[in-house]
């Protein structure tokens, strides 16, 4: 599937929240399990949403190995339409031709991408006068761990600003790794091939929610 800036794809939606435009919708996150995360969380409180009317959306992300790319197009499926721009091959896009933004990134050791985190910082403001759904790729198991990663992928203001935030799973794609790599993911994880962990029911859950 392309991923140009200008690239579109248009495929049979999954249900969508039977809502007109303009009615509150409350949005708890959920975990790769599709269910909540627990009332200790700081993201699992459910928050009254604006829905607004989206017809042109963009899914913006950075992908190194593929993964997120392929969270990314999963999240443009779902849609029903969205342009994909990966921050890989245009760093500097102009999402003022947008009226809705998906914005996500993987998760290296414990530690948000360093492309998106750019990106935010110099879209701040149009970001947070749109509607925004945001993700997170990882492999890490543990929810409490999960939500620690989601708040130092995203500043808190545009999490408070986001209809909601997802740690939508992730992969190990032995095949793309590098040397090092693949020794860190052995020492640390204990996984010796490639392993999918995509959680679909995340992804399904932010289409909803931007849509």
């Amino acid at each position: 599937m392309p991923e140009a800036a200008s690239g579109r794809h248009r495929r049979f939606p999954i249900a969508a929240l039977p809502l007109r435009a303009g009615a509150e919708l409350a949005l708890p996150l959920m975990d790769d399990s599709g269910s909540t995360w627990g009332r200790s969380s700081p993201y699992a409180k459910a928050s009254p949403v604006t829905v607004a009317r989206v017809t042109n959306t963009a899914v913006i992300y950075f992908s190194k190995h593929g993964t997120t790319a392929k969270v990314a197009s999963r999240i443009a499926d779902a849609l029903g339409s969205a342009t994909l721009i990966n921050l890989k091959d245009t760093p500097r896009p102009d999402i003022a031709a947008f009226d809705a933004v998906a914005l996500g990134g993987p998760i290296y050791a414990g530690e948000p991408d360093k492309h998106v985190k750019t990106f935010i910082a110099a879209n701040a403001a149009a970001l947070g006068a749109l509607p925004l759904a945001l993700f997170v790729c990882g492999m890490e198991p543990d929810p409490a761990k999960r939500e620690t990663e989601v708040a130092s992928a995203f500043p808190e203001t545009l999490r408070s600003h986001a209809v909601g935030a997802w740690f939508t799973g992730g992969e190990f794609q032995f095949d793309k790794l590098s040397f090092i790599e693949r020794a860190i993911v052995k020492k640390i994880v204990g996984v010796t091939e490639s392993v999918s962990a995509i959680d679909t029911d995340a992804i399904a859950a932010l289409a909803a929610a931007l849509s």
